[in-house]
């Protein structure tokens, strides 16, 4: 039989035509039946091994009686899944049955890293890379370590560093606040007020004071001519004299005047026992006087002249010492015309203390919040940008920057970076410290169509990590395929031809031998190619 299902001449036919030209049908039909059967070496026969068949169908056309029968030839397809499209099979079949479609490989420029990573993997060098690098600008870099979780590959190597508050240099003023993005720095805020009460109004707080917060009007202070000399506020004023002092150094009264009236109105109104008479003319006990000034008062002719005191304006600070202990009314206290209560302007305070520093009249109230808390960085919050370090919010210089002992510049690890990017695409550096490095004589990357045997290694290796490389479909595109209605089941592509991506398969049907039809003419076992016919 053959593998249409039409039968070729058999024994009979070839025996009825045989016995016309016999003129002795009957005697000679016996020796020419006898010597077509089947009788030779009645225990052999001809058999296809299944093992080795691969149902080609070539031996049917060596059989002249269709003693072979195949319905269907082997049939080979290909496993898309696994097909590179490299081409490799389509030279193998000679009847063109194999179809590939795919235009080529290319590189997506614009989802390539330029990392190289593929290069190596093409044995023709056919991937062409300009290799681009990712670094850290040192100049700009802050050490702040915020980009090195953002690395999946470790690759950027910081040596971070942390800050922290000196205690003993911080005013809690909290003006370093507004520059923490990261609410990091925890300061119990100190508020600064007058207390007018206590206020002598000197102005000290106005003088320390970088920012006109304070609001002083800073009074006057002259001496009226009632003054008598007593000295009282020359040992108040905390110059020690520099701003009031006795007129021309004298300290004690001047009795040379004196016309000798008696005791009876000096003398009787010195009530020290200082005033004596020498020759009807009065003198003083200076070891007894006290300058109070009663004498002077009480002579008539006023010849007993006290000592005065006077104030060196350039010199005097305003302290109201003087005008305090004068207890004769006779030092003047005057303000300008815009006088009013003195006050701290709050949107100017930045509650840096020093207006309480200086005061020494305890004329500033210092507010600390309660509960108070030190000050302090909270390290788990803190970013490490620098800005409370580097941005001189700080004018009391409290913050500290701790390098590490082992410190070194940052850097990107080049054997394990595999540019990726994602330090740059991620903003993992709000400074801009990490730079893409291109070289100079950079090109896009191309595949090199002179060189790509389009083996398609670069894609089923998984050559690019970012899946940058890809086949390019045509418009009319198909998943390859093999037209069965061409193929004639050789093999050659299946044994020969994809031999790395194992894309081609196929589903075979045997050949078998009819033995009531085969004459073990032997013509099959030389024509299959595949040693699958067998005389046993």
């Amino acid at each position: 039989m053959s593998n249409n299902g039409e039968k070729k001449y058999d024994r009979g036919d070839f025996i009825k035509k045989l016995s016309l030209f016999s003129l002795g049908a009957a005697a000679a039909a016996t020796p020419l039946l006898n010597s077509c059967k089947k009788v030779v070496n009645q225990y052999s026969h001809v058999k296809i091994s299944p093992d080795k068949c691969v149902g080609c169908g070539e031996c049917l056309d060596a059989c002249y009686y269709g003693a072979i029968d195949l319905p269907k030839l082997t049939e080979y397809y290909i496993d898309t899944e696994k097909c590179s499209e490299c081409k490799d099979c389509v030279p193998f079949c000679e009847v063109n049955a194999i179809n590939i479609f795919g235009a080529g490989y290319f590189i997506n420029q614009d989802t390539c890293r330029d990392c190289g990573e593929c290069v190596p993997v093409c044995p023709e060098n056919a991937i062409e890379i300009s290799v681009t690098k990712y670094e850290i600008e040192t100049n700009t870099c802050i050490d702040c370590g915020e980009c090195v979780p953002i690395c999946p590959e470790n690759s950027i190597k910081i040596s971070v560093k942390n800050y922290t508050i000196d205690k003993n240099d911080c005013v809690d003023c909290g003006d370093c606040l507004t520059v923490c993005d990261d609410n990091a720095i925890h300061i119990s805020v100190k508020s600064h007020a007058i207390d007018v009460a206590n206020c002598v109004e000197c102005g000290d707080c106005v003088t320390a004071c970088q920012f006109n917060a304070t609001d002083v009007v800073i009074p006057d202070y002259t001496i009226k001519s009632n003054c008598v000399g007593c000295g009282d506020c020359v040992t108040a004023c905390q110059t020690n004299g520099d701003c009031i002092s006795y007129v021309n150094g004298i300290i004690n009264y001047d009795t040379s005047n004196c016309a000798g009236c008696g005791p009876d109105f000096c003398n009787s109104a010195c009530n020290y026992n200082a005033i004596y008479m020498v020759g009807g003319r009065s003198k003083i006990d200076y070891s007894l006087c006290v300058r109070c000034g009663e004498c002077a008062d009480a002579c008539p002719w006023n010849y007993i002249q006290p000592s005065r005191v006077e104030i060196d304006q350039e010199n005097c600070t305003h302290c109201g010492a003087c005008h305090t202990a004068c207890t004769y009314n006779a030092i003047n206290k005057t303000y300008n015309e815009t006088h009013h209560n003195p006050l701290i302007h709050q949107e100017l305070c930045t509650n840096c203390g020093d207006c309480y520093d200086v005061c020494t009249h305890n004329g500033i109230e210092q507010n600390l919040t309660i509960p108070y808390v030190e000050p302090y960085i909270d390290q788990n919050a803190c970013t490490r940008c620098g800005d409370c370090y580097t941005s001189d919010v700080c004018n009391f210089s409290a913050f500290r920057q701790e390098t590490p002992s082992n410190y070194h510049e940052g850097f990107i690890d080049q054997e394990t970076c595999t540019h990726c990017g994602i330090c740059i695409d991620d903003n993992a550096c709000e400074y801009g410290a990490i730079i893409h490095n291109t070289p100079a004589d950079y090109k896009n990357p191309i595949i090199n169509k002179s060189l790509c045997t389009e083996c398609g290694i670069c894609v089923t290796q998984d050559a690019c990590p970012y899946n940058s490389i890809y086949l390019l479909e045509e418009d009319d595109y198909k998943p390859p395929y093999i037209d069965l209605t061409k193929c004639t089941a050789c093999g050659a592509c299946y044994e020969d031809s994809c031999q790395r991506d194992n894309a081609i398969h196929r589903d075979i049907h045997n050949a078998v031998i009819d033995t009531q039809d085969c004459t073990k003419c032997g013509k099959c076992i030389y024509v299959c190619r595949y040693d699958a016919i067998k005389d046993e």
